[in-house]
């Protein structure tokens, strides 16, 4: 059997793309051959073209297409579905939100970060394209993966197959301390409308918490939120309530031992995928998570047991929480412990990635 080499495309923004590098690079570590193509989430159908062009050119010496997607790159997913139809090689797709392929791959495909855009995907081209899509996906694709196993069923279900689950791992914890030790209230993660950001803020700002709580808002913001992000950073400021803002600055390191070390991670997302890498890193950590009922909360933690679950975009009820939360240390210490104790079946990603690729 031929050595495996695999050309894995990559978003240029976001979790999945910060993934799909991390991948790119410790899989050459573990001596797998691997050749990452970045495909821009903003660009003309031209320039994709182009990007598909390339990738095929360069399955030519790579014998495996890997494609990792959530529910913002469909520009992503349609780039190797050009390539695969350009080579004649079927893809190995990793899909975090399979839930959309299955009942809107029309708009999935065609949708772009702006909302007028996403309206003409919904409203024209899903209904149009849909079903011919569903064709192209089983003709074109060799083998699906899913985060969650409610999603490998839904995707079976809509003769996406076959698919497997693979559970979403990271590396091992760094963690120093308990929830119930640290002060910093954390917002983790790209910044922007459907993550939250700005819930998290009004939150913060509805408390009076004082014994040393402070607001930590670190991760990254990509072009179409940097000014809205801005906008919140100047609102902290006027208000005078102790924060840090670590944005478009951290490290890998600053960013994993920010929430090792926090008393709760807010995660008040509006829409999500079934998982999430920062909400699997504060299992990891064993931090006390206050999130919203959307799936990538819902598939682990449940409200009272293991944290905290909200309504979506609920200021007063996160502010509320978080007040709570703060006047009771073991309250969190027990919320942390009782993820890890769920969720002890972690593994890396990168480490499940070169396990699967064997078998190709």
């Amino acid at each position: 059997m031929a050595e495996v080499s695999v050309a894995i495309l990559l978003p240029d923004y976001g979790g999945i793309g910060y993934h799909a590098q991390g991948t790119v690079a410790g899989a050459r570590e573990r001596g797998v051959v691997v050749s990452g193509v970045e495909v821009a989430s903003s660009t003309s159908f031209l320039n994709l073209v182009r990007t598909a062009w390339r990738v095929r050119e360069l399955l030519k010496i790579r014998n495996v297409l890997f494609v990792e997607i959530g529910r913002n790159e469909g520009t992503t997913f349609l780039t190797a579905l050009l390539a695969s139809w350009m080579s004649g090689k079927k893809m190995n797709v990793l899909s975090h939100d399979g839930a959309m392929l299955v009942r809107s791959p029309g708009a999935f495909v065609l949708a772009r970060r702006r909302r007028l855009s996403k309206r003409v995907a919904y409203r024209l081209a899903d209904p149009l394209l849909s079903r011919w899509l569903r064709i192209l996906f089983q003709r074109r694709v060799e083998r699906w993966y899913a985060t969650t196993e409610g999603a490998r069923d839904e995707m079976l279900a809509a003769h996406l197959a076959p698919c497997f689950v693979i559970v979403h791992g990271l590396e091992d914890p760094v963690s120093t301390s308990s929830p119930s030790e640290g002060r910093a209230i954390v917002v983790p993660g790209f910044l922007g409308p459907n993550k939250g950001t700005d819930v998290a803020v009004d939150a913060w700002l509805q408390t009076t918490l004082g014994d040393g709580y402070f607001l930590h808002v670190i991760g990254n913001t990509h072009e179409g939120t940097r000014e809205w992000a801005n906008r919140l950073h100047e609102q902290l400021i006027n208000a005078g309530r102790p924060f840090q803002w670590t944005v478009d600055t951290a490290s890998d390191d600053e960013f994993q031992h920010a929430i090792a070390n926090a008393a709760m991670v807010l995660v008040p997302y509006r829409e999500s995928n079934p998982t999430s890498g920062v909400v699997i890193r504060a299992i990891v950590e064993g931090r006390c998570i206050i999130g919203s009922a959307v799936p990538a909360i819902l598939s682990f933690v449940t409200d009272g047991v293991s944290g905290v679950v909200i309504p979506s975009a609920d200021v007063t009820r996160l502010a509320n929480a978080m007040v709570t939360l703060a006047a009771d240390s073991q309250l969190r210490d027990q919320y942390g412990a009782r993820l890890v104790e769920l969720q002890g079946h972690n593994r890396r990603w990168v480490d499940q990635f070169v396990s699967i690729a064997q078998h190709w």
